[in-house]
């Protein structure tokens, strides 16, 4: 069996071809607990009927490790009036409804463990299941005052919706289609999709003028939007290191003026 990707695409495993398989598919190859979560994500996320048809084709597992078969999407550039489309699939997944913020199940965020422990509370739910898990492990290198964010998102209760929770542009694929892969899903508030998306850029400015134009108008959506955009930013400070300190501080310093 031949490895064709290790990118960040493939998460938390390998993508893998052999030259005995139909090139149409890929056999992503994970740790048993890894594999399962994800195989929980993508079911969860194509029972939206958001996707353009099935992504995932079929699982096999062992006693050490798991098997996704995916549908190979073959890639090329969009154009902005693709951005639209996006814009209203990823809004279809937003329709999916919840009574509580989180899931049923802990998942991953790339190569991350991320709690999603149900509550009613966003404020809560950000503060201790989001931002306070990965501060704590930096706190020494910038200040972060957990109260302000928890003041300012107290005033913000967002319908529980279904997000993809690590939407760059990476984690979106278009072959004509638009995919969504990588989901680090639950249910929360569809803002830190948009946040996540402007985070790192790269996506259709139409799909992102849509997307503001539905939340913008919602009180302190910009604070909003850096406070979800340091989680993300955090994350990839564990994940990647120093050259994502500075943003933190400077988001943090933020925070301490408000």
């Amino acid at each position: 069996m031949k490895s064709i990707c290790r990118s960040p695409k493939s998460g938390n495993g390998f993508f893998f071809q052999s030259p005995e398989f139909n090139p149409k598919y890929l056999i992503k190859i994970q740790d048993l607990h890894c594999g399962e979560v994800e195989l929980k994500n993508l079911e969860l996320f194509e029972a939206t009927g958001a996707q353009p048809g099935n992504l995932l084709v079929e699982a096999w597992q062992n006693e050490e490790a798991l098997g996704i078969v995916l549908k190979n999407i073959q890639e090329h550039p969009p154009t902005q009036q693709h951005g639209h489309k996006l814009y209203h699939q990823l809004a279809k997944v937003h329709a999916t409804k919840a009574d509580s913020y989180g899931l049923d199940y802990h998942n991953t965020i790339g190569a991350l463990p991320q709690k999603n422990l149900r509550t009613d509370n966003w404020a809560h739910f950000w503060v201790h299941q989001r931002l306070e898990p990965w501060y704590k492990k930096h706190a020494t290198k910038f200040d972060l005052s957990l109260p302000k964010v928890t003041e300012l998102l107290s005033n913000h209760t967002p319908e529980p919706s279904l997000i993809h929770g690590d939407l760059w542009n990476g984690n979106v694929l278009f072959d004509g289609q638009w995919w969504f892969i990588d989901p680090a899903c639950y249910f929360g508030d569809p803002e830190v999709d948009l946040a996540m998306a402007q985070l790192f850029g790269g996506f259709p400015t139409t799909f992102l003028h849509a997307f503001e134009q539905r939340y913008h108008k919602h009180s302190d959506f910009l604070k909003r939007q850096q406070v979800y955009q340091l989680f993300f930013l955090l994350v990839h400070l564990e994940l990647f290191g120093h050259s994502y300190l500075s943003p933190c501080q400077e988001i943090g310093r933020e925070i301490e003026n408000w």
